[in-house]
């Protein structure tokens, strides 16, 4: 059984303990990772523009795009709900992590938004101020779900946590997401590889049937990585608060003694 750390970990530890959270979590989580995985894969979706008319490209590629917008902060925030219960060891099934998701559905697709927005000014501005901020407020769709929050009080709070270990966080992050693009580089080859045998046999266009296979494994591996995105940064999060609960803490013990 998964039990949260009550003290501020290393950066091993913190790594350790996202594996242990996802051992402890991720058949629990599964189907709210596969169903992220579908809603976000809707806008990849082929369809034939040589034949269909522009009417039916366009409503088809509207409706996907409403679907993906609507299920994947749903989906997404359900699995951190059901992932959260388990590392705070209370209940949660299937049909509570779900309403849970219904209910903080704008907050969460909000807090995505202003997110995407916040780095991509930063970003144009300069570099920099991008990276920093997507690092900062990485955060703020957890805070969404685990402290019941509005999207920018996420985002700020996110901030708050992070700032002043900021290069720590940094390091975890990209641990974790060197140690998955390492995997979604191998899938890369095999669709080039694929890519490679269509032209070498002549073919124009990729056949239908390979971008769908394409599509199936890309499905497999997001509802992999979800929740491994997940396990991790919910570990930071609670080493984070941790850390600033117990800074705080002692401030006020000081302040105490000094009166």
């Amino acid at each position: 059984m998964y039990e949260k750390p009550t003290a501020p970990l290393s950066i091993g530890g913190v790594l350790d303990d996202g594996f242990k959270l996802l051992r402890a979590s991720f058949m629990a989580v599964l189907l709210f990772a596969i169903l992220g995985s579908v809603f976000n894969q809707l806008p990849s979706l082929p369809i034939d523009e040589t034949t269909a008319p522009a009417s039916v490209v366009i409503g088809f590629a509207l409706i996907a795009l409403l679907l993906f917008l609507i299920g994947w902060p749903w989906a997404n925030g359900a699995l951190i709900e059901r992932m959260d219960a388990i590392a705070s060891q209370r209940e949660s099934s299937l049909g509570q992590a779900s309403r849970v998701g219904v209910r903080r559905l704008l907050p969460m697709l909000g807090c995505y938004i202003l997110y995407i927005l916040a780095v991509m000014g930063g970003s144009i501005l300069l570099l920099i101020p991008g990276i920093i901020l997507g690092v900062s407020l990485i955060l703020g769709p957890y805070l969404v779900i685990v402290e019941n929050l509005g999207p920018v009080e996420a985002l700020r709070r996110s901030h708050k946590l992070v700032w002043g270990d900021w290069w720590r966080t940094a390091i975890i992050f990209t641990v974790i997401v060197f140690v998955l693009l390492s995997l979604y580089v191998l899938i890369g080859l095999a669709g080039v590889f694929a890519g490679y045998n269509a032209a070498a046999s002549g073919e124009e266009v990729l056949p239908l049937s390979t971008i769908v296979a394409a599509i199936a494994v890309t499905i497999i591996v997001s509802a992999f990585v979800i929740p491994v995105l997940s396990a991790f940064s919910l570990s930071i999060l609670n080493d984070l608060k941790l850390r600033k609960e117990g800074s705080d803490l002692s401030e006020r013990l000081d302040a105490l003694n000094e009166s």
